[in-house]
């Protein structure tokens, strides 16, 4: 059962800033799709970011209270990131799902113009050898070798980021 709501998911009313939307399932699969995949395969490239910001609680309090069972099967490793983006939060991820810290990591490490980006990331440790990023596979080996970089990532950025604050 989708649970989205869209409510949550577009322009907010009443002076509220827009989210920021981080990615769209859809822009994968309406875009350079390759025919022969299931749809699904356009969730799973940021749907293993998805899992790790489940994994590290990174994720916001409203989402955790509307999806606290699913989320727990994510961080069991029952239920993949790819899943959890397709069933609980309608293809669009955006900054409300995210907690302050998880959306400062987010936008830095989602940033196409930095050399070292998610996008490159995903690409070289999963589908190098791939016809394309939708071939990768939604299984726990593929989201251990791209949760290590991402831990990788993240632990620089957190360092970076306190050294710059010291200063």
């Amino acid at each position: 059962m989708n649970t989205f709501d869209d409510k949550n998911h577009s322009t907010p009313i009443n002076n509220r800033m827009k989210p920021h939307t981080y990615d769209k399932a859809k822009w994968h699969y309406d875009g350079e799709f390759p025919e022969e995949l299931d749809q699904f395969q356009g969730f799973i490239p940021f749907g293993m970011l998805i899992g790790w910001f489940i994994e590290h609680k990174m994720i916001d309090e409203k989402v955790e209270a509307i999806h606290d069972e699913d989320l727990l099967l994510v961080r069991q490793g029952k239920m993949s990131g790819a899943q959890f983006y397709e069933r609980n939060i309608g293809g669009t991820f955006n900054s409300r799902d995210l907690t302050e810290e998880g959306n400062a990591f987010a936008k830095y490490y989602t940033d196409a113009d930095k050399e070292e980006n998610y996008f490159l990331d995903y690409a070289y440790v999963l589908a190098e050898n791939l016809p394309s990023e939708y071939h990768v596979q939604d299984n726990a080996d593929n989201y251990q070798k791209i949760s290590e970089v991402i831990s990788y990532r993240y632990d620089n950025w957190k360092s970076t980021k306190s050294r710059n604050e010291a200063n």
